[in-house]
This record gives C-alpha cells, sequence and structure tokens, in this order.
C-alpha cells in the first residue's frame, strides 16, 4: 500500500498560512484516504467509548480524599451555596462539570464516573491532536492514538481528580498553539489561548506549565527573529489572562486580599520537616476539628485552616529538608517518566530537539514535535518545589502523549534522514511492546 507524500515544502514565516493549510489537509488525506487508516482510527475511537464505559461501569465504588472534596463542593454549587463552593485550594472546573451531574439528576458516584470518563475521552482527544500537529506518519500517528486510548482508559478511573481532565485542556492548548503558530491565525491563537487559561481552571499547579510553556515558545520565536509567531504568542498569553482573570477576582474578594491560588502553599507546607513544633499534615485530618458552619468537612476549604509554612532559608535543617526534597523529587519525576515506556529514547529526542538541520525556519515549523520540550519541561518544574513520589504519576498525565509525539517525531526524523521507509516501520513496531507496558498505575 503506497501513502500520499506530504509536500516537503516548509512554512516561511511572514507568508500567509495557506501552504501551512496545503500542508495539513494532505497530512489528513494520508490518513483518510485508505479503509484499513480510517478503520484504525475509526477502531480506537469506539474502542475508546467502549472501554470508558465498561471501565467505568466495573469501578462504579471508586472513590478518594479528593473525589470527596470535589464532589461536597459541587453539592454546594448544584444548591447555590457559592459562599461554601469557592475554595482556592480546589480548582473549580471539575467541581462545575460534577455540580452539572447532580442537577440532572445522577448520584455522587454516577456523576463522578460521567466526569471522570468525559475527561477521559477529552484527554484522548488532545492526544490525538498533538500527534496530528506534530505532523507524524500515518503509522506513527496511528499507534500513538491506540496507546493513548489504553491510558485514557486505565486513568479515568484510577481517581475522582481533574489531572486527567486538566492534561486534556494542557494537550488542547498545545496543539492549538502550535497550529495557531504555523497558520500565522489570529483566530487559532484565541483558542488556544482559551484552552490554557482553561488549563488553570481545571488544575492550578499547571499555571507554571502554561507559563513555561508560552515563554518557551516565545523564546524560539525571538531566537528565530519571527516577529509574527512571537505576536501570536503574545496573544495567547493575553487571552489566557483574561481567561483566568475573573476567578482570581472572584478569589479575591472570597478571600479578602489578592489570591490565585493557595495549593502552592499549602503542599510546600505539608512537604516540610515534621517535629514536635510543626505538624506536616493537613490539619482536618491530623486533629480533631469542627467543620465551618454548612460544611461536612473543613477538607472542602484546607485554605481556611492554619499550616506551619517553611523556608530553606530558615535554618540548616529546612535547608537540607530542601536539598533532599529536590533529589528525591527528581528521582520520582525520571521515574515516572521513564515508566511512559519508551526505552529512555523521549529523554533523548527532547535533549536533541533543537539540534536542527538547515534550514533551519523549515525544520522548526515543520516538526512540531520539537516544541514539545517546554510543555514536558514546564510539568516537571511545576511539581519540582512540592513533594513528588513515584506513585504521583497522576501529576503528569500528560506527559506521556507528549513523549509519544517526541519519540515517533524523533525517529521519523532519523528514518527520513536515512531514506528508508522499511527502517522507520521496522523501528517502531520493535518500539511497540516497550510502549504498550507502560506503567499505568492503578492505586487507590
Amino acid at each position: 500500500m503506497s501513502y500520499p507524500k506530504i509536500p516537503e515544502s516548509g512554512v516561511v514565516l511572514g507568508r500567509p498560512g495557506e501552504i501551512a493549510r496545503f500542508e495539513l489537509a494532505a497530512q489528513l488525506d494520508s490518513i483518510l484516504a485508505f479503509t484499513k487508516l480510517r478503520l484504525a482510527l475509526l477502531g480506537a475511537f469506539a474502542f475508546l467509548a467502549l472501554g470508558l464505559l465498561v471501565a467505568g461501569a466495573q469501578n462504579s465504588h471508586q472513590v478518594n480524599t479528593q473525589g470527596v472534596a470535589y464532589l461536597l463542593l459541587a453539592k454546594h454549587y448544584a444548591a447555590g451555596d457559592f459562599g461554601l463552593a469557592v475554595s482556592s485550594y480546589w480548582s473549580p472546573l471539575l467541581s462545575w462539570l460534577l455540580a452539572l451531574g447532580l442537577k440532572a439528576g445522577w448520584n455522587d458516584l454516577a456523576a463522578a464516573r460521567i466526569v471522570m470518563g468525559l475527561s477521559g475521552a477529552l484527554f484522548w482527544l488532545g492526544a490525538a491532536a498533538l500527534l496530528f500537529v506534530c505532523r507524524l506518519s500515518a503509522l506513527f500517528f496511528l499507534v500513538g492514538v491506540w496507546l493513548v486510548v489504553f491510558a485514557a482508559v486505565v486513568w479515568s478511573v484510577e481517581y475522582i481528580s481533574p489531572d486527567l481532565l486538566g492534561a486534556g485542556l494542557l494537550l488542547l492548548a498545545v496543539s492549538g498553539s502550535l497550529l495557531a503558530i504555523r497558520f500565522q491565525s489570529k483566530r487559532g491563537a484565541i483558542a488556544a489561548g482559551a484552552f490554557w487559561g482553561l488549563t488553570y481552571y481545571a488544575y492550578a499547579p499547571l499555571l507554571s506549565a502554561v507559563v513555561i510553556s508560552l515563554v518557551g515558545f516565545a523564546w524560539v520565536a525571538g531566537w528565530q527573529k519571527a516577529k509574527e509567531t512571537r505576536r501570536w504568542i503574545a496573544w495567547q498569553g493575553v487571552v489566557a489572562l483574561a481567561v483566568m482573570l475573573p476567578w482570581w477576582i472572584v478569589l479575591s474578594l472570597h478571600y479578602g486580599g489578592l489570591t490565585i491560588g493557595s495549593v502552592w502553599a499549602i503542599d510546600r507546607a505539608v512537604a516540610g520537616v515534621e517535629s514536635a513544633d510543626a505538624e506536616r499534615y493537613h490539619p482536618c485530618f491530623g486533629r480533631l476539628n469542627a467543620p465551618a458552619e454548612g460544611r461536612f468537612s473543613n477538607w472542602e476549604d484546607p485554605a481556611r485552616l492554619e499550616y506551619v509554612f517553611w523556608s530553606p532559608f530558615s535554618s540548616a535543617t529546612d535547608w537540607d529538608r530542601q536539598w533532599n526534597l529536590l533529589k528525591a523529587n527528581l528521582r520520582s519525576i525520571f521515574g515516572i517518566f521513564f515508566g511512559f515506556g519508551t526505552l529512555g529514547i523521549g529523554f533523548l529526542a527532547l535533549a536533541t530537539c533543537f539540534v536542527f538541520r538547515r534550514p533551519l525556519d523549515r525544520t522548526l515549523f515543520s516538526e512540531s514535535w520539537r516544541w514539545t520540550v517546554f510543555p514536558v519541561g514546564g510539568l516537571a518544574l511545576a511539581f519540582l518545589p512540592l513533594e513528588v513520589k513515584e506513585l504521583d504519576a497522576r501529576y503528569f498525565y500528560g506527559v506521556y502523549p507528549l513523549l509519544l509525539a517526541a519519540v515517533f517525531g524523533f525517529l521519523q526524523c532519523c528514518c527520513n534522514s536515512l531514506r528508508g521507509g522499511g527502517f522507520q516501520r521496522g523501528f517502531g513496531l520493535l518500539l511497540l511492546p516497550r510502549c504498550l507496558v507502560c506503567r499505568w498505575r492503578r492505586n487507590w
């Protein structure tokens, strides 16, 4: 079976986006032009839908402490008690979706399972969009799409938490950003900016990854002296800020001071050194306390509780704790990334993503997988100051599709350099078994 070849002419900065649109149409045609490839893509979607339904039904009883907090806040939203529903620690988007389910008449766990199933579908959609935008061959694209199907199904029942939802929105934001840069499109930049902003609503700790990604994209554009590209990236930042600003205003009015979130400060406090004078755990679990009026538990709003905050510069003990925490976090993060099953090739791909072939402008804008280093690095840096254990893979769900895109893009680049399609297919199939044994953790 012969595949239609995508034109090799790259996008030149400063020109209209017709070339990029033509390349995108040719790439889509290379996937949909053949019945077998269409059936493979439809089969992935059907398997995802069936898998999410079966997994949700088989795990309808599953619940966790985070899920309890989000469900309690959702009940406040559904009842119209917004004074009790607003929290600077728990991000609002998941509670809003759960509240819609409760208003529709679903019980708590049914609403949670449906929302988590939709989060899994959104995650798969974001991953598929990313793999497509990275201009992978039809083989690599379909292999990646199928791999993400399995991950989305398993992770959708691992927790009731916003991690999968935030990862899906982050992937859509990265995909939209890369498309806006290729097309030089204002509307695309606005849409990407909206996804960046919604990522914060889904999971506030991802704000750091959003900022690092946009700054990294702008840095590359500035390095290439691409003024138009920097303008579209600036548009994304402005739109993202406009999307996030209303919630910042709500939080600031609710807490009586400038507030964009308390999750960073509280999670840092919990990661400190345990002592007789400093209890390093959430007070609502560590000792008896009466919940505020109208609340089932103070876990609904930990920002109102008293935590013992610390700084690495306050004492030698705290400095040692910070150093040990940093080393432990690096080991955990690298262990999680290696556990995603790419044989370490993902690190090689990211490390060489800016080793370009000439001409530089064509390489940057025709091989979009090279830009994935910024969201991957942003996700790692976002959680590095906090406490990360190897069981906390849920923080990095978005890294798995990003690593797949980097690995497949890197292999495709090597294969194109060797001009050997057989090598591309053979190496891809050799990599597949290792990708399939990705350690998709299920820790209740």
